[in-house]
C-alpha cells in the first residue's frame, strides 16, 4: 500500500478508482471470484444430473410396479386355466360315461328293432328314439369339443403373456446395465483417474499478467 497526494492506493488505485475498474481489484479476490463461479457451475450440473437420475429410477420403477402387474395377472390366468382344466376333466368324465350310456342305449335299439322286425312289428316308435338319441350325442360332442377349444384358445394367450414378461424382464436388466450417470469421466473409485483429468478445473489467473 502507497500514498500518493494524500490518497490511499490499493494495487495502484486511489479511493475514486475502487470499484469502477476491475485492475482494483486484487489477484487473490478474483481467484476467489472465478472459484465461486465454478463452483455454482458444478453444483448447478450436480443438480441437473441428480435430477436426471431421479426421473430415470421413477421409470425404472414404473417399469418394476408394471412387470408386477403382469406377473400377478399371469398368475391369475393360470389359475384360472388350471380351474377350467378341472372342470373339463368333470366334464370329459361326464361325457364318456353319457356316451357310454348312450352307445349301450343304441344297441339295445338295434337289438329291438330287429327283433321287431322279425316278429313283423312296425319299428318307427323304436326310430324315432333312436334319432333323439343320436342328437343328444351330437350335443354332447360339441360341448366336449368347444370345451377343449376354448382351453387351447386360453394356453396359447398364457403362454403369449409369458413371452412378453420374459422380453420386459431382458428390456429392463438391459437397461440397468446400460446406465450411467451423464458426464461421469472421473470417479474417486478408479486407481488411475489422476487431478488433471477431472471435469472440472478451478485455474485462477491473475488479470495483470
Amino acid at each position: 500500500m502507497s500514498r500518493q497526494n494524500g490518497s490511499h492506493r490499493i494495487g495502484g488505485c486511489g479511493k475514486q478508482d475502487r470499484g469502477t475498474s476491475q485492475q482494483c481489484v486484487p489477484a487473490g479476490i478474483q481467484a476467489i471470484l472465478l472459484m465461486a463461479q465454478g463452483f455454482n457451475g458444478l453444483l448447478g450440473r450436480l443438480d441437473r444430473m441428480e435430477k436426471a437420475l431421479k426421473d430415470q429410477q421413477k421409470e425404472i420403477a414404473d417399469l418394476k410396479k408394471e412387470v408386477t402387474d403382469l406377473k400377478k395377472e399371469a398368475v391369475d390366468l393360470k389359475k384360472e386355466v388350471a380351474d377350467l382344466k378341472k372342470e373339463y376333466q368333470v366334464l370329459k368324465r361326464k361325457t364318456y360315461g353319457l356316451v357310454t350310456g348312450l352307445g349301450k342305449k343304441l344297441e339295445r335299439i338295434r337289438h329291438l328293432k330287429k327283433k321287431l322286425m322279425f316278429k313283423g312289428v312296425s319299428p318307427y316308435p323304436i326310430q324315432l328314439k333312436k334319432v333323439k338319441n343320436e342328437h343328444k350325442l351330437k350335443i354332447a360332442n360339441k360341448i366336449r369339443y368347444s370345451i377343449r377349444d376354448s382351453i387351447l384358445l386360453i394356453a396359447l394367450g398364457v403362454n403369449g403373456l409369458l413371452g412378453r414378461l420374459d422380453r420386459m424382464e431382458k428390456a429392463l436388466k438391459d437397461q440397468q446395465k446400460d446406465y450411467r450417470p451423464e458426464e461421469e469421466e472421473c470417479r474417486p473409485e478408479e486407481r488411475d483417474c489422476r487431478p488433471e483429468e477431472r471435469v472440472c478445473r478451478l485455474e485462477a489467473k491473475d488479470p495483470q499478467t
